[in-house]
């Protein structure tokens, strides 16, 4: 995995801590084993949903946790559309994840809106699902940094039982440039070294917006170059006459037109006042 440094190491501790836990727990079966939920803040396209599923096989590995299940779930799967039906909905996906791990993604959309909201009903539902579940589910709440500290402070008891809050940071550029040739290797294509200072130039002024998708955007750029490849290749010769050395070649004018296309698309979303979500 790329990048991350920070929320590995805290991996370790968490590992460690887990280990030392489980040891005690051996020696001495009256101790109280301590809940572990987590948060996970951070911008959109930093690696959250992707550390959640690498923990739950982690943990599953060292015992941590009963069951290599992980849920992965939005407001719309918490959340019932009439009165009686969130509490039963929220206790489902509980049990469903009992042993295992339950993701709620954009946790702050439970954010109630108005006393209507059946958000009203999710939010202490939940709280009691993780006490009487403290040891057989862990709860990983994320979203983005402000919304999910404003999540937080809407009910004390989910701050309570919260243990671990782990932010993610955004990528640096030598660290997108490395996500897109591991995207690029993993599918067989080789990325042209001249491309390496136009993408690293092109990742600095990404890194400026608001809105930027970090891997998110890097999957986004990957997969309009191997559009803008596949029409080039079309234009020189027959498909049939096409040899691998070529289908796997991602060139600089690829990537320049990709680069230029996206930076247009965001210019123009600009000029007509909406915000482009790259």
């Amino acid at each position: 995995m790329v990048g991350l440094s920070t929320v590995k190491n805290l991996i370790y501790k968490i590992l460690a801590y887990f280990s030392i836990s489980q040891r005690r727990l051996e020696i001495n079966s009256s101790l109280v084993r301590q809940s572990m939920h987590f948060m996970f803040s951070g911008a959109s396209g930093t690696g959250k949903t992707i550390v959640a599923r690498l923990l739950t096989k982690i943990f599953y590995e060292h015992g941590i946790i009963k069951s290599n299940v992980l849920i992965e779930v939005g407001r719309s799967d918490l959340i019932g559309e009439y009165v009686g039906q969130t509490d039963p909905k929220v206790k489902r996906l509980f049990d469903n994840a009992k042993g295992g791990i339950l993701f709620i993604d954009e946790a702050y959309s439970l954010i109630p809106q108005g006393e209507r909201d059946f958000a009203n009903e999710a939010i202490p539902t939940i709280i009691q699902e993780m006490e009487n579940n403290r040891n057989d589910v862990i709860v990983i709440f994320a979203g983005y940094t402000e919304m999910m500290e404003e999540f937080l402070n809407i009910n004390p008891g989910l701050a309570s039982r919260i243990s671990r809050k782990i932010h993610f940071e955004n990528y640096n550029k030598y660290e997108l440039y490395d996500i897109l040739t591991l995207m690029a290797d993993q599918q067989g294509y080789i990325v042209d070294k001249k491309c390496k200072t136009i993408l690293l130039t092109h990742f600095e002024k990404c890194l400026c917006s608001e809105s930027f998708g970090n891997a998110r955007y890097i999957r986004k750029l990957f997969e309009l170059v191997l559009y803008i490849q596949a029409e080039r290749l079309m234009k020189k010769e027959r498909v049939s006459d096409l040899i691998d050395a070529e289908l796997s070649y991602l060139s600089y004018i690829d990537f320049e037109k990709a680069i230029h296309d996206l930076e247009k698309k965001e210019n123009n979303s600009k000029i007509i006042g909406f915000r482009a979500d790259i």
